[in-house]
């Protein structure tokens, strides 16, 4: 919309005020009040606040009738889609609140564990490997961290080996996940620190996982190294082309 005195353009979802002497089309800049163009909101404060208006017009008074009702009705949906949480498959897209509620108020690991979903999700579009199954085991790879700590005093890799499968294997169980599907995915859990069982170790999905993973985790474990080791230290730990490429662009610049 174009205001007809100083010919700015707004976007549709200002308002415009006529002008009360010509009925021209102008901006709120235009008018003596000197205020920037107004939004829904801001013309039902103005028309509320207004010191030339005696009285409430008829129009403002409609316009609140309609409109308070549908902002109450919207505003719990509104909330509730603030944060809708990364994207997934179908089948995977419960295990998300399953993982938030593991780590409770542990907000460091849902935020680690979005990380390395998205980084998963990317090397899997490069790499292969079947997609359910990438993400699920993203989003379950950490799941036995709060047990260690409970049961052994320790986070470590291989209290989480331990702990991790029982847990997203009941998970995936009452999620419906085919059983081969839930055997891989709890065969990467219990690997993904050790590196150790050569049948799990070698299949596309725990690779993307395993580089998905170090990708978060890299900076923490390389802060003090020179970029030879750095560099060095991807051609050594990462195993897929995709996770080479990430770590290059993020670590070497």
């Amino acid at each position: 919309m174009k205001c007809e005195r100083c010919g700015n353009e707004y976007p549709s979802r200002y308002w415009f005020r006529g002008n009360r002497e010509t009925s021209s089309l102008v901006c709120i800049s235009c008018e003596p009040s000197g205020r920037g163009p107004h939004t829904v909101a801001d013309m039902m404060l103005d028309s509320l606040a207004d010191e030339r208006q005696s009285s409430l017009s008829p129009w403002a008074i409609a316009l609140c009738i309609v409109l308070l009702p549908v902002l109450l009705f919207a505003l719990p949906f509104s909330l509730s889609a603030q944060d809708p949480g990364p994207s997934v498959t179908d089948p995977a897209r419960p295990l998300l609140p399953e993982m938030v509620q593991v780590f409770s108020e542990m907000t460091r690991m849902v935020d680690h564990t979005h990380r390395v979903l998205g980084y998963a999700q990317d090397i899997q579009e490069h790499e292969g490997g079947v997609r359910v199954v990438v993400e699920a085991a993203a989003i379950l790879h950490d799941i036995g961290i709060p047990r260690a700590r409970e049961v052994h005093g320790s986070s470590a890799g291989r209290y989480q080996e331990v702990e991790g499968p029982p847990i997203a294997r009941d998970i995936l169980t009452r999620h419906d996940f085919p059983q081969a599907q839930i055997d891989l995915v709890c065969g990467i859990v219990a690997n993904h620190h050790s590196d150790a069982d050569p049948q799990i170790v070698e299949t596309p999905e725990f690779k993307a996982l395993w580089d998905a993973d170090w990708l978060v985790n890299f900076p923490g474990r390389h802060r003090e190294a020179s970029a030879e080791e750095k560099a060095q230290a991807i051609e050594t730990i990462f195993k897929t082309d995709r996770g080479k490429e990430l770590a290059r662009e993020m670590f070497l610049g």
